[in-house]
């Protein structure tokens, strides 16, 4: 059942509209898409209760929308440095590790694999330094989370977005969801984990929101 509102920002008016469902998880689920706040919600959440929690959350999204591109016509974002991008040819990473394409569809498969790579060997770092277990690791698209830590399949699995970005914002994201392991919520105790070992979480989070690859 969906209900449109409207609610203005900054002397600006949006669309605002809410859909009840049933909901696996308890958690409300804000996104802006075409210029219109859209929210999911358990059917006991109030309307009233929803647009009262909007408020907070006006900046982050639209903050979140203005994000500069990782991706132009001929450039690209990788691991927070930026480098053209012709049709084909090849890049060199700070590593020595060179990465060759003849296409984008090739290019896509290619850094996707290598990204995979880069991110197991992280985790595996993190896993040793922060005494958790083993994990499978997993990349994919996803629209509104950056990570995630699944108990039930033992996985873990980052956003491919992540690739654009320098590798010290992406280990912020692999200590965020490792720390899961000891609190799987985000109450003071998980934040203490975070801190304690990435103490400039705050600062490297703001950056990934923003779209500050470096």
């Amino acid at each position: 059942m969906q209900k449109m509102l409207s609610t203005i920002y900054q002397n600006k008016e949006y669309p605002v509209i809410i859909e009840h469902k049933s909901m696996r998880h308890k958690s409300i689920r804000f996104r802006l898409k075409n210029g219109s706040f859209m929210i999911s919600a358990p059917y006991t959440v109030s309307d009233k209760h929803i647009m009262k929690l909007l408020e907070e959350k006006y900046a982050p999204l639209l903050i979140a929308k203005e994000k500069p591109p990782a991706v132009g016509d001929d450039f690209i974002y990788l691991f927070g440095s930026r480098y053209s991008f012709p049709s084909q040819g090849q890049f060199t990473f700070s590593n020595g590790e060179i990465l060759s394409y003849k296409d984008k569809e090739e290019f896509d498969k290619k850094i996707r694999k290598l990204y995979l790579k880069i991110i197991t060997e992280r985790v595996r770092y993190y896993e040793q330094l922060m005494k958790t277990k083993e994990h499978n690791v997993r990349v994919r698209k996803m629209s509104t989370r950056y990570g995630t830590n699944s108990k039930k399949t033992n996985t873990v699995c980052f956003a491919l977005t992540l690739y654009s970005y320098s590798y010290q914002i992406i280990d912020a994201i692999i200590v965020h969801e490792l720390a899961h392991d000891y609190h799987f919520d985000h109450s003071p105790n998980f934040y203490k984990v975070v801190y304690n070992f990435c103490p400039n979480y705050k600062e490297l989070h703001k950056k990934l929101r923003k779209g500050e690859f470096q």
